[in-house]
């Protein structure tokens, strides 16, 4: 708590938000911009250039620690300006390369205060692939999740995430390495089904190592990162993602809720996370006795009393001395046994 509250606050104005300057079919513009994360060094980005239209799938490479990240932080804010401008036109969505999951159901994960809508929460769970692991979970997505999702595993806290993402309903998506987690064939599908399907309309930041992706012909945009230098290339061609889009079907397409439905339906929730045992009253011994033998048991409990006894016993020998001391009888003190009593005392 004390490193977070010492942290230097965020300066608004790293980045301009709705810029009425730039044009209607832009989203993100970047001119010569140089960022540091607000300390003393050299910056991390520098003299980076981008224009990223309303609807581009923007491809972000490099190699590992080359400033990607870095990249997709100048674009939230998040890192010091020092020069430059950076604008973004829209609402914003980011996926992060370590996934934040709280302690609360799948769905509320995902939902995360937005209005519970039946079809499009199918839809993102679809295109997310999640699907096939609610099918597990003893009470589906609607299973209590613990914090920082220790029961999921990593692909799965990663296509939370991205759902969480997707539902959001966003205008840009700054999505940092989401295809990372998870296998080549769930890769394929989040590719074609979500960011060249559900997004296909819009604005979407992909930072991937995946060859496949990076070739395919999907993006409009290609950035590559190497060494805080930014290069962009640029290939003009319109709706070009939606020809990777698969074709999507529902997978449930009787008895759906309406509307008004929704927000009865109702499942049982299922908890992976169990509360702790409590009881009322007064301690028993067999609780007392547990913890005895969590701190070591009879041995550690005998070299204790040892301690105490040599401890008291160094105490009133103190004492008895000091008192020795200072009674001593005789009309002069012998000053050449003051070194020797205040040894002994010591």
């Amino acid at each position: 708590m004390a490193d977070y509250l010492a942290l230097h606050e965020v300066n608004p104005s790293n980045v301009i938000r709705n810029d009425v300057s730039i044009p209607d079919d832009v989203a993100i513009v970047v001119e010569h911009g140089t960022f540091d994360w607000g300390q003393a060094g050299n910056p991390v980005l520098t003299d980076v250039n981008l224009i990223v239209k309303k609807g581009d799938l923007v491809v972000v490479r490099g190699p590992v620690g080359s400033g990607k990240s870095s990249l997709c932080s100048t674009l939230l804010g998040e890192m010091e300006k020092m020069d430059g401008k950076v604008s973004v036109n829209g609402k914003v969505a980011y996926y992060a390369q370590q996934p934040w999951i709280q302690n609360m159901t799948i769905r509320e994960n995902i939902t995360f205060g937005h209005d519970f809508d039946y079809n499009k929460y199918q839809n993102v769970l679809d295109v997310c692939e999640l699907l096939p692991d609610l099918q597990q979970f003893p009470g589906g997505d609607t299973t209590e999740i613990g914090q920082k999702g220790i029961n999921l595993s990593g692909g799965q806290k990663a296509r939370v995430s991205l759902a969480r993402a997707c539902y959001s309903d966003a205008d840009i998506f700054i999505l940092d390495s989401p295809l990372a987690a998870v296998d080549a064939v769930v890769q394929s599908k989040i590719f074609s089904k979500c960011i060249c399907g559900l997004l296909a309309g819009k604005t979407v930041v992909l930072v991937t190592h995946n060859q496949d992706v990076i070739e395919s012909g999907a993006a409009s945009c290609k950035v590559s990162v190497s060494e805080g230098q930014v290069s962009v290339e640029r290939q003009e061609i319109e709706h070009f993602r939606t020809h990777f889009a698969t074709q999507l079907s529902p997978n449930n397409t009787k008895n759906e809720p309406t509307a008004t439905e929704n927000d009865d339906i109702l499942k049982d929730t299922t908890r992976l996370i169990e509360d702790e045992e409590r009881e009322e009253g007064r301690v028993s011994a067999a609780v007392v006795w547990q913890y005895f033998n969590a701190m070591g048991g009879l041995k550690v409990l005998v070299l204790l009393l040892v301690i105490q006894s040599l401890w008291q016993g160094c105490q009133v020998g103190s004492d008895l001395w000091l008192s020795h001391w200072t009674g001593q009888k005789g009309n002069t003190y012998d000053a050449s046994r003051t070194q020797y009593n205040m040894t002994v005392y010591a």
